[in-house]
C-alpha cells in the first residue's frame, strides 16, 4: 500500500485504487492543502498506471493555485498510463469546477464508492 508522510491526507486502497482522503475537519488553508496536493503527486510519481480517487469532501476553499496543482496530478496519472477521478465536491468546490470548465477533463464522482467503481 503506497504511504505518504502527510498529517491531512490517509492513503488507503479498495482493490487496485488508491483512496486518498483528506482526514481533518474542513479546511480552508491555502498552504496545507497545496503541500498535500504536492505530496499526492510524488504518490502518483511512485505508480505506473495508477488508479487514484480524491476525496474532496473537506476541502472548502481552492485557489486558481490549486486548481492549478489538481490539473498537474491529472496530467502526471495520465502520463503514466493511470487515471485520476475526484470524489464528494462540495457544491462551492463543483461549482468553481463548472465555472473553470475543468469537469470537461476531470471524472467527477457523487461518493468514494462511485469513484472506485467507475475505474
Amino acid at each position: 500500500m503506497p504511504t505518504i508522510n502527510d498529517e491531512l491526507i490517509e492513503l488507503r486502497t479498495e482493490g487496485s485504487v488508491v483512496v486518498a482522503e483528506f482526514v481533518k475537519g474542513s479546511f480552508k488553508d491555502e498552504k496545507q492543502i497545496l503541500s498535500s496536493l504536492e505530496k499526492l503527486g510524488s504518490v502518483i510519481d511512485a505508480r505506473q498506471n495508477v488508479q487514484m480517487v480524491v476525496d474532496m469532501s473537506k476541502i472548502d476553499y481552492l485557489s486558481s493555485a490549486g486548481l492549478g496543482r489538481m490539473v498537474s496530478l491529472l496530467k502526471k496519472a495520465m502520463s503514466g498510463g493511470g487515471c485520476l477521478h475526484l470524489a464528494s465536491l462540495n457544491e462551492p468546490i463543483l461549482e468553481l469546477f463548472e465555472v473553470m470548465r475543468l469537469t470537461q477533463i476531470f471524472k467527477i464522482f457523487p461518493s468514494i464508492d462511485d469513484a472506485v467503481a467507475g475505474f
